[in-house]
């Protein structure tokens, strides 16, 4: 008798979801908020005060170009080059650099290779950047020394991506707001 009931009940509830379908209306599931990607790419400039020894009075000047990919949860990940120019002898090459950018949409590491020119030498760099500044250190490998520094940029934070709702089934559902409606058919 309780396997009876539970076929009965099995059922109407069969009946009662899928009338709609058959008469030609849709069947309303809560659609899932999806993870949307986007890429931000902008180009910058900055200065940039050495803070080694002694604290350049003259700022180089730095001008670069970034390519982040953005998450819906605000997770960042991408590349950033650069070049740096002096103003001491007019306007001089100073070094360039190829950096690695990833973290949040707020705060940003920056690690990476370049060449310095004026001091002849492969270099790292690592750098913790929030928007309008970067604070990190040059690591010169023929001098074999840190030469930290300051770098007020115009770069910003990435925009932010949004998430969007979806449907897992789309084949035969069609989004409606934060609803899928499920027809049944597809297409």
């Amino acid at each position: 008798m309780k396997v009876m009931k539970k076929y009965l009940y099995a059922s109407i509830f069969s009946l009662i979801c899928f009338q709609n379908v058959y008469a030609g209306g849709a069947i309303l599931i809560p659609a899932t908020l999806g993870s949307q990607k986007d890429t931000d790419n902008s180009i910058y400039a900055g200065l940039v005060w050495n803070l080694e020894d002694k604290f350049s009075s003259l700022p180089k000047f730095t001008i670069g170009f970034r390519s982040l990919r953005v998450e819906s949860n605000n997770t960042v990940d991408g590349g950033d080059v650069s070049a740096r120019f002096d103003f001491a002898n007019g306007i001089v090459l100073d070094s360039w650099r190829f950096s690695y950018v990833g973290g949040k949409r707020d705060s940003l590491a920056n690690i990476g290779l370049g060449y310095s020119m004026n001091k002849k030498s492969i270099l790292s760099t690592f750098g913790i950047q929030v928007p309008y500044l970067r604070l990190g250190t040059d690591f010169l490998f023929n001098d074999k020394k840190f030469n930290p520094y300051i770098e007020a940029l115009t770069a910003d934070s990435p925009d932010k991506v949004d998430k969007e709702y979806e449907c897992n089934d789309s084949d035969y559902s069609s989004l409606n707001g934060s609803n899928c409606n499920f027809s049944g058919v597809p297409g």
